[in-house]
């Protein structure tokens, strides 16, 4: 009996169909493998995925998250804030408070409902003024500086149309880097890469399969890579924000606000120091330590990498809390090859400029009380709520106590939206139940 061979052949068509849908599934298969074989526990990373970058902000936060991120939920809406999705149509007498800031308001490390926002949406919900309807919008976005938050302001405000707009920001304006475009500027000198290599940047920072070819390039190990990075970023004195520009961002805030019909409110945001408080060095010590960083400089062009050391060394006993000095030695260890003792100094330099930011914090504070004289707005003085318990008390208003100076614990953000109820119910932003008073 003849066997028949039954051939099944498609048309070209749908043969090509095939082909392109099997080569997608072997990508889908492969962007996700890379996915899971890249993933990074170092904070640095998993703040980065969390961002993307943008031509006027140099960073947001990425729409439609769905992650964990320090033990909580983080889930972000359309338009890339840790909120649920905001109706552009305010429901009728409602009044709506925006809160602009950074991490400490985006709420690093508590659940969304532990937030001083929504705990606030909650107080006034449950206050004295029934015939109100209340929305308070969390737009905190991770390291943001009060420059960042003027230009957000610009962008959204005609959007959502706040009533009222809190501004808390302090905290990012007096550190010297920034999470992108690391150049030694400030911010308001800072300048973005062009829209299009910013769309490259953001198309290949979501692709795993980009991730494992960087990484093959570029060495595999991400902590020696940071390192790397660390040695050959140039060590800078410039703030991301300098006081005078500082004042002037919360004047522009404000400007901003009231130019829609807006009012602000100032927050004066706690920092718990862990360092205990030091005189500061004499005025021989200070230029003793110059004159050894000198000449650690000029051994350092001459190659002499022994007497660099030794020079750098000697300049810190004069200066036992210069950044730029562990900076320094932090670079040589790392051309020496120990990437031990570098990675120590360079710790030990991230230590001496929060202590610097502390310092420096207190001097901003007096530029936020010269821009609420002038202007009339409030201050929500949060931090002098904070000084008023006891030191033994305190760790226990942050997240990380021991490593984390600026993120506050759920208690520490009830605290925080206490003061905010407090500053709207006493300072006529509202004058009787269901009534609004109208700016000035």
């Amino acid at each position: 009996m003849e066997s028949k061979t039954i051939r099944f052949q498609l048309n070209p068509l749908k043969a090509r169909l095939v082909s392109i849908v099997l080569s997608l599934c072997l990508l889908a298969v492969i962007e996700i493998s890379a996915r899971m074989l890249c993933r990074e526990d170092r904070e640095i990373y998993k703040i980065l995925n969390l961002l993307e970058l943008d031509y006027d902000l140099f960073w947001k936060m990425r729409p439609r998250l769905n992650v964990v991120f320090h033990g909580v939920r983080v889930v972000t809406n359309e338009m890339g804030f840790r909120e649920k999705e905001i109706p552009l149509v305010k429901k009728s007498g409602a009044l709506r408070i925006l809160c602009l800031g950074a991490s400490p308001t985006f709420g690093w490390g508590v659940e969304e409902t532990d937030r001083y926002s929504n705990v606030l949406q909650k107080m006034l919900l449950e206050s004295s003024f029934p015939g109100e309807n209340f929305e308070v919008i969390n737009a905190g976005i991770i390291g943001y500086s009060s420059y960042q938050g003027s230009v957000l302001l610009k962008k959204i405000m005609p959007i959502l149309k706040p009533d009222i707009v809190t501004v808390p920001f302090v905290v990012n304006d007096v550190d010297k880097y920034r999470l992108f475009l690391n150049d030694g500027k400030a911010d308001r000198k800072a300048v973005s890469p062009s829209r299009v290599r910013l769309f490259i940047e953001n198309s290949l920072a979501r692709s795993g399969l980009a991730t494992v070819l960087k990484r093959i390039i570029f060495g595999w190990n991400t902590d020696r890579a940071e390192l790397k990075i660390k040695s050959r970023l140039p060590f800078t004195d410039t703030l991301r924000v300098s006081a005078d520009d500082y004042y002037n961002n919360l004047l522009a805030i404000v400007q901003t606000a009231r130019q829609q019909g807006a009012k602000t409110i100032l927050m004066k945001m706690p920092v718990y120091n862990p360092f205990p408080d030091h005189a500061a060095g004499s005025e021989a010590d200070r230029l003793e330590a110059e004159k050894m960083f000198t000449a650690g400089l000029r051994q350092a062009e001459s190659g002499d990498s022994a007497a660099e050391l030794g020079a750098i060394t000697e300049a810190l006993k004069y200066a036992p809390y210069s950044a730029k000095m562990y900076n320094m030695l932090g670079r040589l260890y790392y051309r020496l090859d120990n990437k031990k003792e570098s990675r120590f100094y360079f710790d030990k330099e991230k230590k001496m400029e929060l202590r610097a930011c502390i310092k420096n914090i207190r001097g901003y504070g007096t530029m936020m009380k010269k821009v609420s004289t002038q202007t009339g707005v409030p201050i929500a003085d949060v931090s002098a709520r904070f000084t008023a318990i006891p030191r033994k008390n305190v760790a226990s208003l942050f997240v990380e106590p021991e490593r984390d100076i600026v993120h506050l614990s759920p208690l520490g953000h009830r605290i925080a939206a206490e003061e905010l109820y407090r500053v709207i119910s006493r300072n006529s932003f509202l004058e009787g139940p269901g009534k609004r008073r109208h700016r000035p």
